[in-house]
């Protein structure tokens, strides 16, 4: 390899011992013995899920993928980057599945073989933000009515029930008489319908 000042140098590719000569105009020089070691970088550098690139903080990342988005926890493929001539277990672009919640752990190995490090991993999803109800069908006195909740961020709906209200009841008596029964009946304020109640007896002479 060239240098910048012309000189030349050479890159290892393979780790271990090797002797080096220079021949130049019919001369050789002694031999060189060199040593190189295998690299024992094993860092988890970024985790990258759809759009959203983490990196480890203390050993562990934490991603929160948001509520509308298409990616379903149970089948995550990460794209998985560490140092240089590291390798990772489980391997990059490998399916996850995150829908238990729980975090996975994830074992790089350096290239010497000896430096091993773990992260643990969690991928979930945000859950949906409803905002204030509106109603879709009011309730009356005997049917059940609707409400909507609707994801400030998604515009995803869900429904809930409003109870029925029930009659609200107005009692009326119309008194006995000597000769003649009686009554009292209700009227429902709401809705206006009407219920026999009971008869009142006539009181006699």
């Amino acid at each position: 390899v060239t240098a910048e000042d012309g000189s030349q140098f050479l890159r290892v590719k393979e780790a271990g011992s090797f002797s080096l000569q220079v021949s130049l105009d019919g001369l050789t020089s002694a031999a060189v013995t060199y040593t190189s070691a295998r690299s024992s970088a094993a860092e988890l550098v970024s985790f990258t899920v759809g759009d959203i690139t983490a990196a480890p903080e203390n050993g562990e990342i934490h991603i929160t993928l948001p509520c509308n988005s298409a990616l379903d926890p149970a089948g995550i493929t990460p794209v998985i980057t560490v140092s240089d001539k590291a390798t990772v277990s489980p391997a990059s672009e490998t399916v996850l599945d995150f829908s238990d919640g729980a975090a996975k752990t994830l074992t790089v190995t350096a290239e010497d073989g000896v430096t091993v490090k773990t992260y643990q991993v969690t991928v979930t999803k945000a859950a949906h933000s409803f905002g204030e109800w509106t109603v879709s069908k009011e309730a009356t006195c005997t049917e059940a009515g609707e409400k909507l909740y609707t994801c400030t961020v998604c515009n995803k709906t869900k429904a809930e029930t409003i109870e029925a209200t029930g009659h609200d009841w107005n009692e009326t008596t119309t008194p006995a008489t000597c000769g003649k029964a009686g009554s009292v009946d209700r009227t429902c304020k709401a809705c206006g319908v009407t219920e026999h109640v009971k008869d009142l007896p006539a009181t006699g002479n």
